[in-house]
C-alpha cells in the first residue's frame, strides 16, 4: 500500500443523521410497527468517508453542520471512525439534517417525512429525533456559508477527491482537484450543473436511476458511453443485486456480478461502494480488481440496519472474496 503520510481520500459533500426504522412493508404504513431501529451518521460522501477509513484509509470530509445536537452527533461518529473533520464547517444558527428511512423485511428502504411517522408508538431515541426536527421547522434558519478557495485548495492534499453533487462547491472543488492533478470520483446525482462538473471527474459512478435521469438511456453499457461523452476516464453504473457494469475511454468493458449475502438494509449500499472504490485507487488496483472488492464491501455492508454499522474490516472482505470465488 502506498504510504499513509498524506491524507488519502478527501470527500467533499453533503452529510445527515439517519433514523431508521423496521417495518412490517414501506408500502402499506397502516402497521405503525417498529420492528427494530438505529441512528446513525448518513450522506453519500460522509458514508464512504467511513467506509474508505473502516477499511484502513486515512480520510478527512469537507462538509457542513449546524451547530446544535445532530450536528453533535455527526462529528462524534466521524470521530468513532477515524475520520478527520478539522476542515468541516460547523456553523451556528443551521440545521443538521436528520432523515427517517423505513426498511422493509427484504432490506428495501424507503424516506419519509417526520410527518408520516410522528403520530407512531417509536422507541425514545427516535421520537427525540423527531422533536428535533419539528424544533428546526419552527426555526429561521441560517444559511450555511460556502467553502473559500482557499478552503478549497485543502482537496489537493489528498490522493483523490471524491465528491457529490449537493454542494455547490464541488464544481470548484473537483477543478481543483484536476489542476492539482488529484484523482476525482463522482458519485453522480443528476442536477442542471452535472455536465460542467463532468468535465473534471476521472471516475463517475451512478445508480442505474441516476444514469438514466442524466443520460435518458435505459441500457447501462449504453448510458456508460454517454457518460463518458462528458469528460470522465471511467464510467460505471450500480444495479443493486444485478451488480455493476463500468467502462473506460479506452474502450475498456466489465461487467461485475453481485455477492449474495443475507440481505437486512441496502441503505447505503451505493455509499459504501464508492469509498471502497476510492480506497481500491489509492491502493493502485487495477479496474477489475478495485470493482469486484467494492461490490464485496458493498453486499457486506448489507448484512446490518444503516449504512454503517455493516461496514466490514479489510480482513472481512478479503476473506469473503478468497472464499466467494475461489
Amino acid at each position: 500500500m502506498r504510504s499513509l503520510s498524506k491524507i488519502d481520500i478527501i470527500g467533499l459533500g453533503m452529510n445527515c443523521v439517519d433514523c431508521l426504522i423496521k417495518v412490517p412493508s414501506i408500502t402499506d404504513l397502516s402497521h405503525r410497527l417498529v420492528l427494530d431501529w438505529s441512528i446513525q451518521g448518513g450522506g453519500k460522501v460522509a458514508t464512504a468517508m467511513v467506509a474508505a477509513a473502516r477499511l484502513g484509509a486515512r480520510v478527512s470530509v469537507m462538509t457542513k453542520i449546524g451547530q446544535d445536537e445532530a450536528g453533535d452527533f455527526v462529528i462524534s461518529d466521524f470521530k468513532r471512525y477515524g475520520v478527520d473533520v478539522s476542515k468541516t464547517i460547523i456553523q451556528g444558527g443551521c440545521n443538521t439534517s436528520i432523515v427517517f428511512v423505513l426498511i422493509d423485511p427484504k432490506g428495501n428502504p424507503r424516506w419519509v417525512d417526520v410527518k408520516t411517522i410522528e403520530d407512531w408508538d417509536l422507541p425514545e431515541p427516535i421520537r427525540h429525533m423527531v422533536e428535533l426536527v419539528k424544533a428546526q421547522d419552527r426555526m429561521s434558519g441560517v444559511a450555511f456559508r460556502k467553502f473559500t478557495r482557499d478552503e478549497l485548495e485543502f482537496v489537493t492534499e489528498g490522493k483523490i477527491l471524491l465528491l457529490d453533487c449537493f454542494l455547490p462547491e464541488c464544481l470548484n472543488g473537483g477543478l481543483i482537484a484536476r489542476i492539482g492533478k488529484i484523482a476525482t470520483c463522482l458519485d453522480m446525482y443528476f442536477h442542471p450543473g452535472l455536465e460542467g462538473l463532468l468535465r473534471n471527474i476521472t471516475y463517475c459512478i451512478a445508480s442505474r436511476r441516476s444514469a438514466v435521469e442524466f443520460t435518458g438511456k435505459v441500457d447501462p453499457e449504453t448510458a456508460c458511453r454517454k457518460i463518458l461523452e462528458f469528460g470522465p476516464e471511467v464510467a460505471g453504473v450500480t444495479m443493486g443485486e444485478e451488480g455493476s457494469v463500468f467502462m473506460t475511454r479506452r474502450g475498456g468493458f466489465l461487467r461485475q456480478r453481485a455477492f449474495e449475502v443475507q440481505v437486512v438494509d441496502t441503505t447505503g449500499a451505493g455509499d459504501v461502494f464508492h469509498g471502497a472504490f476510492c480506497y481500491g485507487v489509492v491502493r493502485g488496483w487495477d479496474l477489475p480488481k478495485i470493482v469486484e472488492f467494492s461490490s464485496a464491501v458493498s453486499a457486506l455492508k448489507c448484512r446490518k440496519l444503516g449504512g454503517r454499522a455493516g461496514i466490514p474490516s479489510l480482513e472481512d472482505v478479503e476473506r469473503y472474496v478468497r472464499i466467494t470465488t475461489q
